[in-house]
């Protein structure tokens, strides 16, 4: 008897109706691939729409689809898996508790910056691409000689996940000029503004700085900041937001290299005092970005581990 490879799968978006676990063939060249929490495509219902869906996992065959014609897999998506197994453990939790579906709770874990939709595309005889509705508009004929190119054979017609990226900017500020001069200009009593020498200092020793970080940090505003830009001493320019998903807490966070400033030991260790005394507490660390703060939460993130205790580190920028 042939040997098929079955897996278990999540639709991402569907109602509460066909919020449920389904079974499809795995093609062999895609089953070395294949991890728990990519994302796949999948022909669903009678008229086999394309939906996306997660892999949770590799299956033996029920004894109820032995006798059934059942659907492949249409493609991988990831290259990668975005979700762990103890993520779909909390999803199944979230929905059995708070009645949503699957796809909702996932649809809050994925970031958007790794958000898919299933778009209808025509595949042309050179193999390019478009967009249906872009080829649509293309065409004098309308559907009528879209429909006369698919009947010849010139055309296909095919659905695909496409990642909708949308990359997020932010407006920072970096320096123009040598840090040395921005020494000398201090020392020569050149710049007189208090804000508009904190700004500089600061720049001097980060690579750039936010102007929501000077705003929240330093109570530097946005005009202090184009005046320093107007006078050649600095830049604003638009910075991408970072969207890695990918942070691992691990025993190698203690044992890093790198060593603590000052700041963030003396932080690391008034926090760590109350973990250690196993006591509630509250504290709220200041910093601007790239000032060391996730390095304090991992490091301390893992002291509790070590204790064989969970922890939490919940991170607003890509949630």
């Amino acid at each position: 008897m042939e040997h098929k490879t079955v897996a278990a799968v999540i639709l991402d978006n569907t109602t509460r109706t066909y919020d449920k676990i389904y079974n499809y063939l795995v093609p062999d060249d895609m089953s070395l691939y294949l991890e728990t929490g990519m994302r796949i495509l999948v022909p669903f219902g009678k008229g086999n729409s394309t939906k996306v869906a997660y892999f949770l996992d590799f299956v033996p065959m029920p004894d109820k689809l032995k006798d059934v014609k059942m659907k492949y897999i249409i493609e991988i998506l990831d290259d990668e898996a975005i979700l762990s197994k103890n993520m779909f453990i909390l999803a199944k939790t979230i929905r059995d508790e708070y009645f949503c579906t699957y796809g909702q709770v996932l649809n809050a874990m994925v970031p958007l910056g790794l958000k898919i939709s299933v778009e209808k595309l025509v595949l042309q005889e050179d193999g390019t691409l478009t967009l249906f509705q872009t080829y649509l508009k293309s065409l004098s004929g309308g559907i009528k000689q879209l429909n006369e190119q698919m009947k010849s054979n010139k055309i296909k017609i095919v659905e695909q996940g496409i990642r909708n990226i949308k990359k997020k900017f932010e407006k920072a500020a970096r320096l123009k000029i040598e840090p040395s001069f921005v020494s000398e200009l201090i020392f020569k009593d050149q710049i007189k503004n208090e804000k508009h020498i904190r700004a500089l200092e600061l720049l001097s020793s980060y690579e750039d700085i936010t102007v929501n970080d000077f705003a929240s940090y330093e109570n530097i505003s946005r005009n202090i900041l184009s005046t320093l830009e107007k006078k050649g001493y600095i830049e604003l320019f638009d910075k991408p937001k970072k969207t890695d998903i990918h942070v691992e807490i691990t025993d190698e966070a203690l044992e890093s290299n790198k060593i603590p400033t000052v700041e963030q030991k003396n932080v690391t260790d008034t926090i760590k005092q109350s973990i250690d005394k196993e006591i509630y507490d509250r504290f709220l660390i200041h910093g601007i970005t790239g000032s060391g703060k996730t390095e304090v939460y991992l490091n301390l993130a893992a002291k509790v581990i070590q204790k064989d205790k969970g922890v939490i580190v919940l991170v607003p920028e890509i949630a």
